[in-house]
């Protein structure tokens, strides 16, 4: 099938295009570069579908099954993604900016590079999901998992971590000013080569020695 042909499908809407993924579990359903703005995707199982390059911009998939799907260099801008399923999702390089994911499960899911400027992940687990280089400036993470999260050289500007999980996680290198760590679990973080001088870290559970705090 053709893209445009999953368009269609989609356009029947989401409890059609989900019995359809049902009795057609074999077929690699590819969704790339298509303009999904005016599509309803709540709930949709999109798990390992071809993403690449979507827009999404704006788009309601709250609920939606994303595992294992293609996201590098979407579009997701101001997109609701609350309580979906990224479980070893491919987002390198995507656009979340101003995007939703409270409740969201995102463990072991690959955001190298990606743009999530004051993205929402409260409540979120990212235990275990790949945060390099990208750009969490101002992102709200309040009371989410990210349990062994690689955020190495990650913009953290003013991002609040306050009550969040962050045990075993490695923030090496990553620029943190302003960023509000209270509450927040870091035993066993790495904050190595952090300039910690402006970040908040009142009543936080602190790194040991040998995590170079």
């Amino acid at each position: 099938m053709q893209n445009e042909e999953y368009l269609s499908l989609l356009r029947q809407g989401v409890s059609q295009w989900n019995q359809w993924r049902k009795e057609n579990p074999e077929i690699q359903v590819d969704l790339s570069n298509l303009d999904l703005r005016e599509i309803s995707l709540v709930q949709a199982n999109l798990s390992f579908a071809n993403l690449q390059g979507a827009i999404l911009e704006g788009a309601n998939l709250s609920g939606a099954i994303l595992l294992n799907s293609d996201l590098r260099q979407a579009d997701c801008k101001q997109a609701n993604l609350n309580g979906s399923n990224l479980v070893s999702a491919n987002a390198q390089g995507a656009i979340f900016t101003q995007a939703k994911f409270m409740g969201g499960t995102l463990v072991d899911a690959d955001f190298t590079g990606a743009s999530l400027e004051e993205t929402d992940f409260s409540g979120a687990d990212l235990s275990g999901a790949i945060l390099k280089s990208a750009n969490l400036n101002k992102a709200i993470l309040c009371e989410a998992k990210l349990l062994r999260t690689n955020l190495v050289k990650a913009c953290l500007t003013k991002t609040d971590f306050s009550l969040t999980d962050l045990r075993e996680a490695d923030l090496r290198g990553a620029a943190v000013s302003q960023a509000d760590f209270s509450d927040a679990n870091c035993h066993g973080a790495d904050l190595s080569e952090v300039d910690l001088s402006s970040a908040n870290f009142s009543r936080a559970i602190l790194p040991d020695p040998t995590c170079h705090l």
